[in-house]
């Protein structure tokens, strides 16, 4: 039998890996039917306000999460980022995939399905180019970017352009369909040429069409900008933008405890920061742009230093991913017990302002920051999943590896899993703690069978230690005493792959291992496609269970069959309820018991499907029990 361990482009189905050799990844080309739609005369995102002037522009570096609804209709589902593209044009821009505004897949269906179809759109509000003509020379202007860090689209695939005419109706003007390698961001110009485009609620829109099933079929929109007086090759306006959010001030990761970083913070700091910039002026241009970088705790808003302040230095027109850095004094943090949360800022003093796009003010994209967290908890990756990693077979393993300066307690692992193809809420993982793994065995320090849930909002991670409580307010993640180097990852209970976020912007590929069999292997990806589980121990004090410890029960009864398959007896001393909850801990049957002189009853289960359950009953004096049973049909 073929066993995988795959790191999912964009959370997409990979073919299989031999173990013979070092791990690899291919992506998937599944053909599938598509049923793209054709125009529509109706624009069922259109919300009706006072119509925007020319210019319209956006770069998408003022917002995070959705776009800006004085520039855009709040539906559509775009993501506004600046971690799925690759080398933007400035910082931040909006990717197209076929997860909604909230990061649920457009069709969720709980089977594995190839449903393809319109996926995120990104419309315009209304501009008003009543009082323009074609004459006036308008033109729209964007850069697009096919897959970057995301997952390629097939041939069948496609972004495209339209525009709405004065009858309402949407036409296309522009479209790209997939099939090809990441390339760098790439610029399109299209002119306004039909006089049926200049009235009062002119808008336009842009459309992906894909898998609708997770985050496939990724493209990235950048620097959006419409104007009149514009030509065919108007390619160029005289502005420097950041690009690259820079790295972290740790050596390995985004966050750790504030006291293993203090424990040894030579070992821990970084010695360099470093970001991009490019320069969208004409090739004959020479800027002389200059930069200072400052970190700041933005807990208490105080600065700590600024670490870089530069004289001007001589940039080329149209440069691309011009590298600035800023050294990081070894001492640049004074002991601390306190958490920190500690923003590089780099700022470039460009020259740019409004104008050349007046009024737009073009320093808005001149400053990009990082933020490095020490807190309660250790993390590899930045909070975004461009991927996701899983492992589809009953048994197998993933590891994590991480090293803590001195000994500490671990209190709660903290987890993205990402919907991928079939929801697989009412199923299980076994979240395990290894001391070690292989040479010559396993050392578990802790190993507890955990619900799968998915976040509320995109890139949510989850608390096992609450997961485990909401099912049983007695029980909760076990303390476990933990020094030097220690391992935290998952155990597959069946083979429906379970998929955990994979961040592709910091590689901590050296620090994954994962056991398919009997045996561990590290995990060795390409260069293109290394990066970090966002998967999260936490240290410090116990969590404290607050709920009232019962009474000791002073009542016998038994509870069979487990597993179940249609009905449960319970002999004994019957309860007062018995309630069913499922794997999110919702209560899916409760059972009052009128007569309790009698020794036994039956609860049907004819109506619950397939999964673990939760089973309370409640006694008198606030005594209750719990128990886990396991319905199969």
């Amino acid at each position: 039998m073929l066993i995988r361990f795959c790191i999912l482009f964009s959370l997409s189905i990979l073919s299989g890996l031999s173990l013979k050799a070092q791990l690899k990844i291919y992506p998937n080309h599944t053909v599938y039917r598509s049923n793209t739609p054709e125009n529509t005369s109706k624009n069922t995102l259109y919300a009706r306000g006072e119509p925007l002037s020319l210019p319209f522009f956006d770069d998408f570096s003022t917002y995070r999460g959705s776009p800006d609804t004085l520039l855009w209709l709040k539906e559509g589902g775009t993501f506004i980022n600046n971690e799925f593209g690759l080398a933007p044009i400035s910082l931040g821009f909006a990717t197209f995939d076929g997860l909604d505004a909230q990061g649920n897949p457009y069709d969720f269906s709980g089977v594995v399905n190839t449903a393809v179809g319109l996926t995120d759109t990104l419309v315009s509000c209304p501009i008003d180019l009543s009082a323009l003509s074609p004459a006036d020379s308008v033109y729209l202007s964007f850069y697009w970017q096919e897959e970057g860090f995301g997952e390629t689209p097939n041939i069948e695939d496609s972004l495209r352009l339209q525009f709405k005419n004065a009858l309402g109706e949407w036409r296309t003007v522009w479209k790209k369909t997939g099939g090809s390698a990441t390339a760098p961001f790439e610029q399109v110009l299209i002119g306004l040429t039909s006089s049926n485009y200049f009235f009062e609620e002119f808008q336009f829109r842009f459309q992906s069409f894909g898998r609708q099933s997770g985050a496939y079929d990724t493209w990235h929109l950048d620097y959006v900008y419409m104007n009149n007086n514009r030509s065919y090759n108007d390619f160029y306006t005289d502005e420097i933008a950041c690009s690259q959010t820079p790295n972290f001030i740790l050596n390995s990761y985004s966050a750790m405890p504030v006291n293993q970083f203090f424990a040894n913070p030579s070992k821990e700091i970084a010695s360099q920061l470093k970001t991009s910039i490019n320069n969208l002026s004409l090739p004959s241009e020479i800027d002389a742009p200059s930069y200072r970088c400052v970190l700041t705790d933005l807990r208490t808003n105080t600065e700590i230093a600024e670490i870089a302040n530069t004289a001007a230095f001589v940039i080329q027109g149209d440069a691309r991913d011009f590298e600035i850095t800023a050294d990081i004094p070894a001492n640049v943090l004074s002991p601390n017990t306190e958490a920190l949360e500690i923003e590089a800022r780099f700022i470039v003093s460009t020259g740019d302002n409004t104008s050349q796009i007046p009024p737009i003010d073009l320093r808005r994209n001149d400053t990009i920051t990082s933020i490095t967290v020490l807190d309660n908890y250790y993390a590899y990756d930045d909070g975004s999943a461009e991927y996701g990693a899983g492992i589809n077979q009953r048994f197998g393993q993933v590891a994590v590896r991480f090293e803590l300066n001195e000994p500490d307690l671990l209190t709660d692992i903290q987890i993205h899993i990402t919907q991928l193809e079939r929801n697989l809420v009412g199923q299980t993982f076994n979240l395990v703690v290894w001391k070690s793994i292989g040479t010559p065995r396993d050392s578990v320090l802790y190993k507890v069978n955990v619900p799968i849930r998915y976040a509320q909002e995109r890139n949510g991670f989850l608390s096992i230690h609450e997961i485990l409580q909401e099912i049983s307010p007695l029980s909760g993640f076990e303390p476990v005493e933990i020094e030097g180097e220690f391992y935290i990852g998952w155990e597959q209970t069946t083979d429906q792959r379970m998929t955990v976020g994979y961040d592709r912007n910091n590689d901590a590929t050296s620090e994954i291992f994962f056991n398919a069999g009997n045996q561990w292997s590290s995990f060795e990806a390409e260069e293109e496609e290394r990066g970090s589980l966002l998967l999260r121990p936490v240290f410090g004090e116990p969590n404290i269970i607050t709920a009232q410890e019962p009474q000791k029960p002073d009542f016998e009864v038994v509870i069979f069959p487990n597993p179940a398959r249609d009905r449960l007896h319970v002999k004994g001393d019957l309860p007062l309820k018995i309630e069913i909850l499922d794997g999110q801990g919702i209560i899916q049957k409760s059972v009052s018991f009128q007569n309790r002189n009698t020794a036994s009853a039956e609860i049907s289960l004819q109506n619950l499907p397939t999964g673990l359950y939760f089973l309370r009953a409640f006694y008198t004096s606030g005594k209750y029990l719990t128990r886990k049973i396991i319905i199969e049909k």
